[in-house]
């Protein structure tokens, strides 16, 4: 998967951001769904079944 425009520089700060605070980096897709929902969904977005 390739991330475009600001998703992608969200993601690249986000590592840099990991990496600066001595952090595992995000390696598996589970985890990086979570950070991109918590980026971009807004806490009140529910997934229809």
């Amino acid at each position: 998967m390739k991330l475009s425009d600001m998703a992608s520089q969200f993601w690249s700060n986000l590592e840099s951001l990991r990496e600066s605070r001595n952090e595992y980096p995000i390696t598996d897709w589970p985890s990086m769904k979570h950070e991109l929902k918590q980026k971009y969904l807004p806490p009140s977005y529910f997934p229809s079944s």
